[in-house]
């Protein structure tokens, strides 16, 4: 049986979750999931759906959890409501028991959006649907080389002369660089205008910007509007530090044209470089931005023995996975050229539940 998860019912997964998670496994603590997921389905939902549902077996007891948040999707220039998935799991003992959750998922939202190559599986034992599985392009910029080196392991001689060749940036001086509290109509109107270059992706309305930056009650982003010449661009951040390793910055967003990301980031690393941090870095698909970054001064990660740049993730030093994987799973009606080309999808770090604190 398939039954919906709540926070009023949390408790009826602590058998299960006690064998599939780590004890404090951020997900099932009640205020997280408060926020991540009845939070977004009362903002984004229809009231049909929270995202969060368990399978149980004759005697009632549960075999297989499912979580995902409701969020607006945008879908070849048509807005829709989808859902990123973020964890499933299913008893040791019964596996493909929570496979129908994930079916049903899929099934009732037509295109699909998961975090993680064990979605994929559900693809491949369904046989009915599509997908794509694409790994993030990870970009850096280097603020204090100095810093930054200190970081980079197995860091040949020539590393030094070129983290300090790579960390010189244009003039900024024709850039206003504004903190703003609250995504307004004003960035409505430049994220439709961005929006036009993305085939996939989650919808950036200002109602999600706000959900998801400004009252996430677990990670202090700082929020920036950046006017250029080429107009306004709009950046998403944060701050990590680890022990006695220097600060670092993860960029979550970028939100303008091209141009202006460009002209924007400048500006940023001056405010980077302000509040004493090494290295920033981002993760993304989107061709555009990516480009629009480069112009500006970030580089791109080659991996390398010889110039490992730090990849962990929150905290610094705790999880070490090398990479963001997602799958985007489709029903066979949706199976069209957008899946194909990922360089116009607009996926970050930001998505799902991807940027969030793992104590």
């Amino acid at each position: 049986m398939l039954k919906p998860l709540s926070l009023k019912t949390l408790s009826d997964v602590a058998e299960l979750a006690a064998k599939v998670f780590k004890p404090g496994y951020i997900s099932l603590r009640p205020d997280f999931f408060e926020w991540q997921f009845e939070k977004a389905a009362e903002l984004f939902g229809d009231g049909s759906d929270g995202g969060t549902w368990i399978s149980t077996d004759d005697n009632d007891r549960v075999t297989g959890i499912w979580l995902s948040s409701i969020q607006p999707m945008w879908l070849e220039g048509k807005p829709f409501m989808g859902s990123w998935g973020h964890d499933w799991y299913a008893d040791p003992d019964m596996m493909g028991g929570a496979l129908p959750l994930i079916i049903d998922q899929i099934t009732a939202r037509g295109v699909f959006g998961g975090m993680g190559a064990g979605i994929d599986s559900v693809a491949i034992k369904s046989r009915i649907f599509k997908y794509q599985w694409v790994e993030m392009r990870r970009l850096f910029g280097v603020i204090d080389p100095a810093q930054t080196l200190t970081m980079v392991k197995g860091a040949r001689p020539s590393a030094k002369l070129y983290l300090r060749m790579i960390s010189k940036y244009r003039d900024s001086s024709s850039v206003e660089a504004t903190e703003i509290d609250t995504f307004d109509a004003t960035y409505d109107d430049v994220w439709a205008a961005m929006r036009d270059t993305i085939s996939f992706g989650t919808n950036r309305t200002r109602q999600y910007m706000n959900w998801r930056y400004r009252d996430n009650p677990f990670i202090d982003y700082l929020r920036y509007r950046f006017d250029t010449p080429d107009g306004p661009a709009y950046f998403v951040w944060r701050y990590e530090k680890y022990g006695d390793a220097p600060r670092v910055a993860r960029i979550v967003e970028a939100i303008g044209l091209p141009s202006a990301i460009a002209a924007a980031y400048p500006a940023l690393a001056s405010i980077l470089a302000g509040d004493d941090v090494a290295f920033c870095d981002y993760y993304g698909t989107h061709g555009e931005t990516i480009s629009g970054l480069l112009y500006g001064g970030m580089r791109q990660i080659v991996t390398l023995e010889e110039f490992d740049l730090p990849r962990l993730f929150a905290p610094l030093a705790d999880d070490f996975r090398k990479t963001i994987n997602l799958s985007v799973i489709v029903t066979p009606e949706n199976d069209k050229p957008w899946l194909y080309d990922m360089n116009k999808w607009l996926v970050t770090k930001g998505d799902g539940n991807q940027d969030r604190i793992n104590p």
